[in-house]
C-alpha cells in the first residue's frame, strides 16, 4: 500500500462518514470483491449494532501493509488521480476502513497465500494497530466491527425503534441481491443473530443469478436485450419483460427490484427509472397501481459503464423490446446540447422555438380587475363590522349522512344499493387485495348492475327494515323532548339589543348544562384526626448522668463497639464507639465480609472448550510469563505424559490448563482446555493478568491473583447474597456481625464494596418545649 499524494487527496477526498449499518457492509463487501474473493459471508448481531462481521476468501493483506491498512489515504488500488481512467476496483480513496474505526471497535484477521498462519489485529480510533495475536482462520480477510456508533449516542438512538432496525436489515439484503446479480460467480450468505436470512450460491451467468435471486416465475417472463453504439461508444445490456407478459409477475409496488448499475456499481438513477416506468405503464394503461417495473439494465460507454444487470419483469416496449433501447440512445444524443450554468442564471437557457426569445413565466389564475362585485363580496366577508357566526349555537342547515333529531345524531337509513356495496366491497378486496379505490367502486357498481331480480329484492327488503328501525328511533327521540323554536328578531329591533340577547339552551339539555357549569357546593373539609401519641418521661439530667456513667466505665477499658438499640424506621443500629454515638449499617458489613470470603475461597467452575486455546510466548506476553506458568504446581502426569495444573491461583479463577513436557523448552506444549463461563468475556488476557501478579508482585495467595473481571463478578455475587438477608436482624445476629468485622476486617477497613462507611456519626438535637 502507498500513501496518495496530497494533490490527489484534495481531488478525491470525500470526508467519508459512516452513518448506517448499510454503509459499513457496503464498504467491507466491496473491499472483499476487490481482493478477488469468491465467497463472502456477512454476519450481523442485533441488526449490526453489536457486531458486523464480513469474511471472504480473497488474497488477504500482506504483512508489510498491515501497519497502514486502516490509515486514511493509504491504498493499493491507485497511485494518482490519473489512474481513475482505467479504474477496475470499487474502492480507490483509502478512507473506508479508517472511517469505520472512528465510530466502532474494529479487528482484522488476515492471511495471504504465503503466510503460515493468520493474524488478528486490533485497531484504535485512528486506524493504528494496538495489538496482534495469531488466529486459526484460513486464507482471506475477516473484518469485525463491534459496538457501532458507541461514541455517537444520537446516531445510535436512531436505531432504538424496531421498525428502523428491520428497514436497515432489508436495505442490507437488497444490496446483497444487487451485487449477487452483477457478480454471478460470487457466493453470498447473510446471517442475523445466527439465523441465515438470505444466501446465494455461485452462478454461471447473469440469467442463472436472476434465477437464484428472483425465482424462475419472474425470469421466465424476461427477455435479454443488447445494444451497442460506436460514436459515442455506448453498450447497453439488460433483461426486460416480454411484451404482453402478465404484470403480476413483471412489476411490483416499489423500486427495490429495478436494478441499475454503472461500472458494475448499483446506483439509483431517477431519470432512467422514470423512463422505464413510462414505457412500462404504456403497456398496461388500465392498471395504474402496479406501475413500477422490475428491471435490470446495463449501459456502458467510453467514459463510464452504466450496467443494469438482469432483474424481474419489466415491460418497456409497447411493440418490441428494442424500443426502450432506441429511446435511451435518443436521450443520450439529446444530452449533447447541454445547458450552461451561465445561460441558466441569466434566464436565457430556454428559448421560444418560433421567435427565439427567452421563455417568460406564465401567470395562472390571475383575478380580473373589472370584477368589482366579487371584490366587494370578499371585502364584505372580511369586514370587521360583519358579525361572525357561532359555529356551535348557529349551525346552518346542511344535508348530511346523519339526521339531527332532538339534539341526537342518528344515522340515516341506507338504500338497497348502499347495503349491497357494503357487502360486495369486502368480497372485492379479498379477491384483489392490491386493487385501487376506483377499481373497487367500478367492480361493485358492475356487480350491482348484473345482480338478479331475486337478489335485488332481498336488499330492498333489508332497506325497508332499516327505514322502519330509523322511524322507530325517531319517534322515541322526539317523545323525550322537543326543541323550542328559536325566536326570530323583528325588523325594527335595534342591533345593540340583538347583540345583548342570549340564546337559550334547549330544554332537553338544560339539566345536563346545569350539572356541568353550575358551581358545586363546596364540601366542608374535615379536620384530620389527631395522631395517637403517648407522653414518655424524659429527663435531660438523667440522660447526662447515664452517659457519664457509661463513659467512666469505658474509660479504663479499651475503646470498642457496644450495641445500644435498633432504629426501626431506618434498619440501622445505634452503637457506642468509645464516647460517641454512631449508626451502624449491618448490611454493608455483611456485604464486605461476603466479598472477602469469596475472594479467598470461591472457585469458579470451568467448562470444557470445543477447541483448546494454544499458549505460546507471544500469547502470554513473553517467555518470563510462560516460565512462571510452567513452574506452578501440577497434578501427577497421565499415561501420555501430560498433566493438568492444580495451582489454586489458576483453578480458583476458572482456568484448566494442560501441560505436555518436551525434551527442549521449545517442544513443550501448553493449552487451555476449560474455562469459566460465568464471568463474561473471560479469556487469555485474564490469564496474562494472573501471571503478571505472580511475576511482578510475587503473589502467593488466590486473593492477590484475582483478575479484574473476576473481582467485579465476585463483587456482584456478594451484593446479591447480602440482599437475601432478612430485613429485621436480631440483636444476636448484629453482635455476631460486629464480632466477625473486628476479627476479619480489622480496625482500618470499615467501608463496604462501594466505599461507603459502616459507621456514621449520630447527632442528637434536644429542644426544650415552650409553655
Amino acid at each position: 500500500m502507498k500513501q496518495l499524494p496530497p494533490e490527489t487527496v484534495r481531488l478525491l477526498s470525500s470526508s467519508q462518514v459512516i452513518t448506517s449499518v448499510l454503509n459499513v457492509v457496503k464498504e467491507l463487501m466491496e473491499n472483499s470483491i476487490d481482493a478477488g474473493a469468491t465467497s463472502i459471508d456477512i454476519k450481523l448481531e442485533n441488526y449490526g449494532l453489536d457486531r458486523i462481521e464480513v469474511r471472504d476468501n480473497g488474497h488477504g493483506i500482506k504483512a508489510a501493509d498491515t501497519s497502514v491498512m486502516a490509515v486514511r489515504h493509504f491504498t493499493s488500488k491507485i497511485c494518482s488521480h490519473e489512474d481513475l481512467e482505467q479504474l477496475e476496483t470499487y474502492g480507490f480513496r483509502g478512507e473506508a476502513l479508517g472511517s469505520i474505526c472512528a465510530v466502532a471497535e474494529v479487528s482484522v484477521i488476515t492471511k495471504t497465500e504465503e503466510d503460515d498462519i493468520s493474524t488478528q489485529y486490533m485497531l484504535d480510533l485512528t486506524g493504528n494497530i494496538v495489538s496482534q495475536k495469531p488466529s486459526h482462520l484460513g486464507q482471506g480477510t475477516t473484518v469485525s466491527v463491534l459496538k457501532l456508533f458507541k461514541n455517537l449516542p444520537v446516531r445510535r438512538q436512531y436505531y432504538t425503534s424496531t421498525k428502523k432496525c428491520k428497514e436497515e436489515l432489508k436495505k442490507v439484503q437488497d444490496l446483497l441481491i444487487a451485487y449477487a446479480v452483477i457478480k454471478p460467480a460470487l457466493r453470498f450468505t447473510l446471517t442475523h443473530n445466527k439465523v441465515v436470512v438470505w444466501q446465494k450460491a455461485k452462478a454461471a451467468d447473469h440469467r442463472s443469478a436472476l434465477l437464484a435471486t428472483l425465482g424462475p416465475s419472474a425470469v421466465a417472463n424476461l427477455l435479454p436485450c443488447h445494444h451497442h453504439q460506436e460514436q459515442p461508444e455506448i453498450l447497453l445490456d439488460g433483461f426486460f419483460p416480454k411484451p404482453g407478459a402478465d404484470y403480476c409477475s413483471t412489476s411490483s409496488t416499489s423500486h427495490d427490484k429495478t436494478l441499475i448499475f454503472v461500472n458494475d456499481r448499483p446506483v439509483h438513477q431517477k431519470d432512467i427509472i422514470k423512463l422505464l416506468r413510462q414505457h412500462y405503464t404504456a403497456q398496461y394503461p388500465a392498471d395504474s397501481t402496479r406501475n413500477r417495473p422490475n428491471c435490470n439494465l446495463s449501459l456502458f460507454d467510453d467514459e463510464m459503464a452504466l450496467s443494469c444487470p438482469e432483474t424481474t419483469g419489466m415491460n418497456l416496449a409497447s411493440e418490441s423490446p428494442e424500443k426502450p433501447m432506441d429511446n435511451a440512445v435518443l436521450g443520450a444524443d439529446a444530452g449533447q446540447g447541454q445547458l450552461s450554468a451561465e445561460d441558466w442564471s441569466r434566464g436565457t437557457a430556454l428559448t421560444d422555438p418560433l421567435s427565439g426569445d427567452p421563455l417568460q413565466p406564465v401567470r395562472i389564475h390571475q383575478p380580473s380587475r373589472h370584477n368589482t362585485s366579487d371584490s366587494a363580496e370578499v371585502k364584505g366577508l372580511s369586514s370587521p363590522n360583519r358579525k361572525m357566526l357561532n359555529a356551535i349555537t348557529e349551525k346552518r342547515a346542511a344535508l348530511t349522512a346523519y339526521d339531527l333529531i332532538s339534539n341526537r345524531a342518528m344515522r340515516a337509513p341506507l338504500s338497497p344499493a348502499a347495503l349491497f356495496e357494503r357487502e360486495a366491497r369486502a368480497e372485492v378486496l379479498r379477491e384483489k387485495p392490491t386493487a385501487s379505490l376506483q377499481d373497487i367502486s367500478a367492480a361493485v357498481h358492475e356487480r350491482w348492475k348484473n345482480l338478479g331480480e331475486e337478489e335485488r329484492k332481498k336488499y330492498v327488503e333489508k332497506a325497508k327494515k332499516h327505514l322502519q328501525q330509523h322511524d322507530q328511533r325517531t319517534k322515541l327521540a322526539s317523545a323525550e323532548g322537543v326543541r323550542e323554536p328559536e325566536r326570530q328578531p323583528s325588523v325594527g329591533t335595534p342591533k345593540s339589543q340583538l347583540q345583548g340577547q342570549k340564546r337559550k339552551a334547549p330544554l332537553s339539555n338544560q339539566q345536563l348544562l346545569d350539572q356541568l357549569f353550575t358551581a358545586q357546593p363546596q364540601k366542608k373539609t374535615r379536620s384530620p384526626a389527631p395522631k395517637p401519641s403517648q407522653p414518655l418521661p424524659c429527663s435531660v439530667a438523667a440522660l447526662r448522668l447515664q452517659l457519664h456513667r457509661l463513659s467512666s466505665q469505658s474509660s479504663s477499658a479499651p475503646l470498642g463497639l457496644r450495641l445500644v438499640n435498633r432504629l426501626a424506621s431506618q434498619g440501622a443500629w445505634v452503637v457506642l464507639c468509645g464516647r460517641k454515638l454512631m449508626l451502624l449499617n449491618p448490611f454493608r458489613v455483611e456485604e464486605a465480609l461476603l466479598f472477602k470470603r469469596l475472594l479467598e475461597n470461591n472457585i469458579l467452575p470451568a467448562v470444557s472448550l470445543q477447541s483448546p486455546v494454544q499458549l505460546t510466548d507471544g500469547v502470554l506476553g513473553g517467555a518470563e510469563y510462560t516460565q512462571a506458568l510452567c513452574n506452578m504446581e501440577k497434578q501427577s502426569p497421565d499415561l501420555n505424559g501430560g498433566s493438568f495444573f492444580s495451582d489454586a491461583r489458576l483453578v480458583a479463577n476458572g482456568f484448566q490448563i494442560r501441560f505436555t513436557p518436551g525434551l527442549q523448552s521449545a517442544e513443550r506444549h501448553l493449552e487451555v482446555t476449560a474455562m469459566a463461563d460465568c464471568v463474561p468475556f473471560l479469556g487469555v488476557e485474564d490469564l496474562r493478568e494472573i501471571l503478571k501478579a505472580v511475576v511482578h508482585r510475587k503473589a502467593k495467595t488466590v486473593q492477590e491473583c484475582r483478575p479484574l473481571k473476576v473481582t467485579n463478578y465476585l463483587q456482584g455475587e456478594a451484593v446479591r447474597l447480602a440482599r437475601q438477608l432478612p430485613t429485621n436482624l436480631t440483636r444476636e445476629d448484629v453482635e455476631e456481625i460486629l464480632l466477625r468485622m473486628q476479627q476479619q476486617l480489622g480496625e482500618n477497613n470499615h467501608t463496604c464494596i462501594h466505599k461507603r462507611p459502616f459507621l456514621q456519626h449520630l447527632r442528637l438535637t434536644i429542644s426544650k418545649p415552650c409553655y
